[in-house]
């Protein structure tokens, strides 16, 4: 279409664009991802983004006793929750949805048939807010400055803490606390986080206990069941810390082939 200008001079109108196509997330994207944290293949990506936050949480897995799912004392799985300092609010990535807030790291337990069992330290993506929806318990662990989540795989790794497995004991896995108080420790020693020395106890003296029902602090008495730690199964090598403020379960430790 023409238009003629009130000089008499006549320019044609610039077509119009098309409109842009409706964007399709990509199928690998839609869902949480999960990736192993001894494998090299976590995406660049999820390794540059910045960490804004470190929760420990023990989470709800059942009654301690199978058969009674009324009882009120629970088993409890510590994971650590590292949550970006800006979430994916924009775009879907080749690594996590939209909405991604950052990761958890979850060192999880299969046992087979035959008796035997292997654990794998998993690095899942999360998009929710707060505490995990099964969380009995949580702690924030005050972080080092600048922090991403290829520095807190890199030290997991260059520490030796992998491979590790949990133990098996009566038909249920144990050593979780063990792990992730380990792993604890190494990320503050090596800088990633800053545990403050008058805050040592407040964090390490948690994993004494099992926790019951997601009740308030103020009454956390109620809530509680002194549990002593069971050892995970780390390899010979690895230099395992006495943790000072954790009650360890009495006996020889035992370690992978």
């Amino acid at each position: 279409m023409s238009r003629t200008l009130r000089s008499g001079n006549a320019y044609n109108d610039f077509p119009t664009a098309p409109p842009r196509p409706a964007r399709t997330a990509p199928p690998n994207v839609t869902n949480n991802r999960d990736y192993t944290v001894n494998s090299r293949q976590i995406p660049a990506g999820l390794l540059r983004k910045k960490v804004a936050e470190c929760q420990l949480e023990f989470l709800d897995v059942g009654p301690v006793d199978p058969e009674d799912p009324t009882d009120t004392n629970r088993d409890n799985h510590t994971i650590l929750r590292l949550t970006f300092l800006h979430r994916l609010k924009e775009d879907d990535t080749p690594y996590a949805p939209i909405g991604t807030r950052g990761v958890i790291l979850d060192l999880e337990g299969f046992q087979g048939l035959n008796g035997t069992n292997r654990s794998i330290l998993m690095m899942s993506t999360f998009g929710y807010q707060g505490p995990h929806q099964t969380a009995l318990h949580w702690k924030s662990i005050p972080m080092g400055r600048n922090k991403t989540v290829g520095d807190c795989v890199k030290i997991i790794r260059d520490t030796t803490l992998l491979p590790c497995h949990l133990d098996a004991r009566n038909s249920t896995l144990v050593g979780c606390r063990d792990f992730t108080s380990q792993m604890i420790y190494q990320l503050n020693l090596w800088g990633f986080l800053r545990i403050p020395a008058n805050a040592h106890d407040s964090i390490y003296t948690l994993f004494n206990y099992r926790y019951n029902l997601p009740l308030p602090s103020a009454i956390m008495n109620l809530n509680v069941t002194p549990s002593t730690v069971d050892y995970a199964l780390f390899r010979l090598t690895y230099p395992h810390i006495v943790i000072t403020g954790i009650t360890y379960t009495g006996g020889i430790r035992q370690f992978l082939p």
